[in-house]
């Protein structure tokens, strides 16, 4: 939480549960996020490699899921796109 400084763990944080492949070969994961104590998360693979941070206000019920995009900012952390149900 970027107001209180509240982190969810230790990095690298919880794992996603692993839900299935889908219809386009790509891996779905899930993970539930207390959006009253926190205000944004990162995906990371636990080698360096990470998201730029997703802010959870940017959320809607039709908005609510996200996958990494090949391009990065100037950090090297990588762009994410937003998947429409």
């Amino acid at each position: 939480n970027s107001s209180t400084e509240a982190n969810a763990g230790a990095w690298p944080g919880s794992a996603a549960k692993w839900v299935c492949i889908n219809e386009h070969s790509q891996g779905v994961y899930r993970l539930v996020i207390d959006s009253e104590n926190y205000n944004a998360f990162i995906f990371n693979d636990g080698n360096g490699n990470q998201s730029i941070d997703i802010l959870l206000n940017s959320l809607t019920d039709d908005n609510n899921a996200f996958y990494l995009l090949d391009t990065q900012d100037g950090q090297g952390h990588y762009e994410v796109g937003q998947w429409k149900k």
